[in-house]
This record gives structure tokens, C-alpha cells and sequence, in this order.
């Protein structure tokens, strides 16, 4: 009995946690739909009046805030027959004022009009000045639809519903759609880039390890670049061997003993360079290979990686020094070793064909860490040339396929280039799995024709 009692209680509290976070949730994204609207004037603008019956007209509705401190700041509102200059502040309810504790926040002291969804309680500011609250009156279909694309935040539907107008402001927002998925990678190559010092060279080498592993092998490629120095690789440059020997070796690779006169020398060469140079090898288990195709496996890619290395020094600065794209792909496109045409893993035989970087791996480096890299470049020494070399180059660039963008073809929208299909990945992952409606030019959209359809069935 007393086993099935805690039983009860646990679930109890279980419930009452969930439902405490579902309430939470719903009132944020209730605050959140309120400043919207109010932000973009999607609410009964005619005979607004306070709570107690004076009149409001609204000259400027203010700046939207996104530090702390009110809502908009600078709005200038006419209350009755005074003009007022200062802030808005937008709560659910009206008591949520006291229950954040801005009675006793001198920040708020320039609040001019309260606006609420629910009108539970008077005001007062830490001056102990009351506030005119303006009970805010819209359509509720509007907040419900809100409701339903925020929960459900479907790409393809929600283009479906774009009128030949929409396209058109789709595709202008591409660009800063663009330029918001750049800046993000740029945070983290200059994180990266003051992990190495301030080393472009190897920035680059860890990023682009990083990326040759695509998604299944990313975290130990990117291991393998960090654990295996480019000064040490750049010491060997005199011996396609000696790098293969050095990358195989670091990846855990060369410690199993095969009859395979190519492994042999591998092994051989990786043991001394490893005493030389007092380098850690990693552990074999860390590479995939189920679920991967064999022009992937990681052997043959470090193999790659070796080749591209061996045949092109310094490769960080002759990407920087050239600005023909044509140039800089054929910088991807040595051969591995002879041994490699007619294997993928050590020891196993395959068909005999030369072996190298393919035309769709290529243009993932170029369009995951060229690009990216140039554009931080050209940041971080405030060169312009660099940016709009990154732009030029995803311009001339075939737009990715996957299943992002094959979200945008099955809606019969023709994707030009790498700028636009990198702008459709940025809108999917930034705005339509964080379900941020609201910041969505899409969902800004759709929100102001219903509200436009709204008033039309009203009439």
C-alpha cells in the first residue's frame, strides 16, 4: 500500500511538473505573439481605449527592445489629451507586472501604456505612479493559426501558401538569410582560429578534415587534424608515403598486422615518425563504416586528404591568392596513390579505378569551408575583396541537394545557386525547427494575410 502511495505521489508531481511547464511554454509564446502584433499593428487600431475609458491613438508604437528593460522603448502615444513619450511594456496578463517585480525596477519607471491580453489588476511603477493599460483586442483565429504553425513548423506548407508575391520576397531574403548562416560559422572558425593561435594555416586544415568526413566521420576527422600538427605533415611534404604513413598512423590504422606489403611500409615509416615527433595515435574504433558507402570510408578519404596535402603546400594561402573557382576546385582533385585504385579499406580489394575527391564531395568543401573560410578571412583583416570573393563563388556554385532543398523543389521553386539553397538550409534549421514564426519573413507573411483574410470575412 505504501509502495502504490508513492507510486501515486511521484506521478502526481510528475503531472503537475508537466502541466506547470505546458502552462509556462504557452504564456511565453502567448507574450511573444502579443509584442508581435503590436510590433507590426496587427490589432483593432480604432477607438483604442484604456481601461478606465480614455482614448488612445498611437503616433509611434516605440523600438522593439531585445535587451533587458521594457518591451519598446521611445513610443509616443497620445492617452486622452496628452501626448506621452516613453516606453510600452506587453504582458499576458496584467498582474504578470508584479509577478516579474517591475513595481520595484526604476527601468521601468518611464513606462507609458501597459498593454495586456487579460486585465487582472491595476499597475503601479517603482515611483508608485499608476499605469493606463490598454487591453489589447485582435482577431483570435489570427493567434490560433499562430498556434498551429508554431507547433507544427512545416517548411513545404507554409511555402505552399506563398502567392507569386511571396516568392519574390522569399528570394530577397535570401541574402540575409545568407549572410546570418555565415556569421554563424564565423563564430566558430574564429573560436577555432584562437584555439590555434591565431593560425589560419591550420584553421583551415582542422576544418576542412572536418568537413572531407562529411557527417558520420566529422568529429574524428576533425581529432585526426588536431592530434596529427600540419607543421609535422608539412615536414614530410618531400613523400606522399610519409603523410599517408602519418595520417594512417594517427587515425589508429596501422596496428593491426596484415600481408599487405603497402600497410607494411605504412607501419613501418608511421613508427618512426611517431618516436620523432612523440605523437599519440587515436583509436581505430572511433571511424564508421556501416551505413557508409565505400567512396566514403574514412580510409579512403584520409588517403584523399593525404594527396591533396602532398600535392598542394600551404594550401590555406594559395585558396587566398587565387579567385578562379575553376582553380581552386582543381586543388580537390589529386589522385590517391596507386595502391588505393584498387582498394578502400587495407588489405580488401576492389575494383580498379583511380581514386579522388568526386564532383558532389567538392563543392560541399567548397561551399562548407572555402566560402566560409574567406568570408571570416576577409572579416577578421577588414577586407572586403575576401567577402565578395565568397559571395562570387557560391554564385557560380550548384545549389546542394538534400532534403532540405528537395523540400523547395517539390513546391515547383528553382533553386539557382549555393547562395539560395545555403539561405533554405539557414531558414529550416535557424527558423523552422526552432519554431521562430514570428522572425520568419514566411511566417510574417502568412500571419499578415490571414490577418488580411480575417478582416475581409468580418466586413
Amino acid at each position: 500500500m505504501y509502495k502504490i502511495l508513492c507510486l501515486f505521489i511521484d506521478s502526481y508531481i510528475s503531472f503537475v511538473l508537466y502541466l506547470h511547464v505546458i502552462i509556462y511554454t504557452l504564456k511565453v509564446m502567448k507574450e511573444e505573439f502579443l509584442q508581435y502584433l503590436w510590433k507590426n499593428g496587427l490589432f483593432d487600431l480604432n477607438a483604442m481605449r484604456t481601461s478606465d475609458g480614455l482614448l488612445i491613438e498611437i503616433i509611434k508604437i516605440g523600438e522593439y527592445n531585445t535587451n533587458s528593460g521594457p518591451d519598446f522603448l521611445n513610443a509616443r502615444i497620445k492617452i486622452g489629451r496628452t501626448i506621452w513619450v516613453g516606453n510600452v511594456e506587453i504582458h499576458v496578463r496584467a498582474s504578470d507586472w508584479y509577478r516579474h517585480k517591475h513595481d520595484k525596477d526604476s527601468a521601468y519607471n518611464n513606462v507609458i501604456l501597459h498593454v495586456v491580453d487579460i486585465f487582472d489588476n491595476i499597475v503601479k511603477t517603482e515611483s508608485n505612479r499608476e499605469l493606463p493599460t490598454y487591453i489589447m483586442q485582435y482577431d483570435s483565429n489570427l493567434y490560433n493559426y499562430y498556434r498551429h504553425i508554431r507547433k507544427d513548423s512545416n517548411l513545404q506548407r507554409c511555402i505552399s501558401r506563398l502567392d507569386e508575391d511571396g516568392y519574390f520576397e522569399l528570394k530577397f531574403w535570401f541574402n540575409s538569410l545568407l549572410l546570418e548562416r555565415l556569421e554563424r560559422k564565423m563564430e566558430d572558425i574564429f573560436k577555432l582560429l584562437k584555439f590555434n593561435r591565431n593560425s589560419w594555416d591550420d584553421t583551415f586544415y582542422q576544418i576542412f578534415s572536418r568537413y572531407l568526413g562529411m557527417n558520420v566521420n566529422s568529429e574524428p576527422f576533425e581529432l585526426l587534424a588536431k592530434s596529427t600538427p600540419l607543421k609535422y605533415v608539412y615536414k614530410q611534404k618531400h613523400s606522399l608515403l610519409q603523410i599517408e604513413s602519418l595520417l594512417f598512423g594517427q587515425a589508429g590504422f596501422l596496428n593491426e598486422n596484415l600481408n599487405d606489403e603497402y600497410y607494411k611500409s605504412l607501419k613501418t615509416e608511421y613508427q618512426y615518425l611517431k618516436r620523432k615527433y612523440s605523437l599519440e595515435s587515436m583509436q581505430s574504433t572511433n571511424w564508421r563504416f556501416m551505413r557508409t558507402r565505400p567512396i566514403n570510408f574514412p580510409t579512403l578519404r584520409i588517403a584523399e586528404l593525404s594527396s591533396i596535402l602532398y600535392s598542394s603546400s600551404h594550401l590555406f594561402s594559395k585558396i587566398l591568392e587565387e579567385e578562379d573557382l575553376n582553380r581552386v576546385y582543381n586543388f580537390f582533385k589529386s589522385d590517391t596513390s596507386v595502391y588505393w585504385d584498387t582498394h578502400v579499406k587495407f588489405g580488401k580489394k576492389s575494383e580498379k579505378k583511380k581514386k579522388h575527391l568526386g564532383n558532389t564531395a567538392i563543392n560541399i568543401l567548397l561551399i562548407n569551408v572555402v566560402v566560409p573560410i574567406l568570408f571570416s578571412y576577409g572579416k577578421y583583416i577588414k577586407s572586403q575583396k575576401y567577402i565578395d570573393r565568397a559571395y562570387t563563388f557560391l554564385e557560380n556554385i550548384k545549389p546542394e541537394k538534400n532534403n532540405i532543398t528537395n523540400i523547395v523543389s517539390d513546391c515547383n521553386i528553382k533553386l539557382d545557386n549555393a547562395i539560395e539553397s545555403q539561405a533554405i538550409i539557414q531558414l529550416k534549421k535557424e527558423y523552422c525547427n526552432k519554431h521562430r514564426c514570428l522572425n520568419c519573413h514566411i511566417g510574417n507573411t502568412i500571419l499578415k494575410k490571414t490577418n488580411e483574410e480575417t478582416k475581409h470575412i468580418n466586413m
